[in-house]
């Protein structure tokens, strides 16, 4: 998801959707998958390559393996414009390393990515209860991108359960955050990524829970989801009508 969200700008710029004043530099902390793998998702998202054939799985037909050649060089040439910290972080390491690469980049602009926010190191203390050590990690998270002055993307488990429990099947809100109610209330925006029909297919919609910046209802956004070439794309057809209006309001495609 993070790296189809850069991939994604970095189209958008291209096209002159989005201007950038200046280069964006991304951190990510990646506590559930690995450099290479990101790198292979890269590649995937941005040139269309089969994850298969991007993780050498699959020997590349003519077309891919032309694709695979432009997407090494992209490689290549993104050495040194992005940092990927595969080891478990605390959020004081997360700051460290963020005034370490702010230092390093001389006024670059920069856009922290942690994933995930539950795998992040609790430090426990007396008298705590489950939530107190997530709370505490969400609160210093809000302050470090406050004071380093860094947008954040925070990703994060829901608290849904089993496929039994009927929540399971209802669209999430806030509620869902699972293990703190800070991540939320310190979070400018609050995204979530829904699977309607079940993550086999390919609908999903990204339900707006929460917009400090816009406020009000913001009406939910489909998508359709590739995961062979690990992308989003804008839908072709109506959007369905399976969530009642009023709760998460009308949809809109973009």
């Amino acid at each position: 998801m993070a790296i189809d969200l850069m991939v994604g700008f970095e189209r958008r710029a291209a096209d002159g959707q989005i201007v950038f004043q200046e280069p964006v530099y991304p951190l990510f902390f990646s506590m559930e998958i690995g450099a290479l793998q990101l790198a292979q998702r890269g590649m995937a998202c941005k040139f269309n390559v089969p994850l298969s054939v991007a993780q050498g799985l699959h020997a590349p037909s003519t077309q891919e393996a032309a694709l695979m050649e432009k997407a090494f060089e992209w490689l290549q040439q993104s050495e040194g414009k992005f940092e990927v910290v595969t080891e478990q972080p605390s959020v004081a390491s997360i700051r460290a390393k963020i005034l370490q690469k702010q230092a390093a980049l001389r006024g670059q602009k920069m856009i922290v990515i942690v994933d995930m926010f539950q795998l992040l190191k609790r430090e426990t203390q007396r008298g705590d209860n489950s939530s107190s050590a997530y709370e505490r990690n969400a609160d210093a998270l809000w302050a470090i991108a406050n004071t380093c002055k860094v947008p954040m993307i925070v990703l994060s488990s829901l608290n849904r359960k089993d496929k039994e429990d009927r929540r399971a099947s209802k669209p999430p809100t806030n509620d869902d955050l699972k293990q703190t109610s800070a991540l939320e209330s310190n979070a400018h925006a609050t995204l979530f990524v829904y699977a309607p029909k079940g993550p086999e297919s390919h609908e999903r919609v990204v339900i707006i829970g929460k917009d400090r910046q816009r406020g009000g209802v913001r009406p939910p956004i489909k998508y359709h989801w590739e995961g062979v070439y690990q992308s989003f794309t804008k839908p072709v057809e109506e959007p369905p009508k399976y969530m009642a209006q009023g709760v998460h309001g009308e949809y809109e495609d973009e």
